[in-house]
C-alpha cells in the first residue's frame, strides 16, 4: 500500500532567473549592455531573459557563469523552478482534481 508522507510544500510565486539577475546586476553596478557584451549576445537576447520571455538554456547559463561567475547550474535549477512554478499555477484546476483522486484512491 502507498501513502504520500510527502509534506513539501510549493510556493506559487513564481521568481525568473531574470528577476534574480536583475538585482544581481544593480548589485554590481553592471548594466544590461555590459552583461550583453560580456555574455556574447545581443541586447535584445539579455532583454529577454530579464523579462523572462526567453527560457534559460544551457548555453546562455554557461555564459553567465562566464560574464559574473554564478554557476550555471544555479541558474538552470533557477529556470526550471520557475517554468515550473507557471505550469502548475496554468494547471492548478487540473492538478488539484487529480490529487484528490489520488489521495481518495490510496486511502
Amino acid at each position: 500500500m502507498m501513502t504520500n508522507d510527502d509534506t513539501s510544500a510549493w510556493s506559487d510565486l513564481p521568481v525568473s532567473p531574470g528577476s534574480v539577475l536583475e538585482e544581481e546586476l544593480e548589485a554590481r553596478g553592471m548594466t544590461r549592455d555590459e552583461l550583453a557584451e560580456r555574455m556574447g549576445r545581443s541586447i535584445h537576447s539579455v532583454e529577454g531573459i530579464l523579462r523572462g520571455e526567453d527560457a534559460l538554456t544551457h548555453e546562455s547559463a554557461l555564459e553567465l557563469e562566464t560574464a559574473i561567475g554564478i554557476p550555471a547550474q544555479f541558474w538552470l535549477n533557477m529556470e526550471s523552478a520557475y517554468r515550473m512554478t507557471l505550469e502548475r499555477n496554468a494547471n492548478r484546476a487540473v492538478l488539484d482534481s487529480r490529487t484528490e483522486e489520488i489521495t481518495t484512491f490510496s486511502r
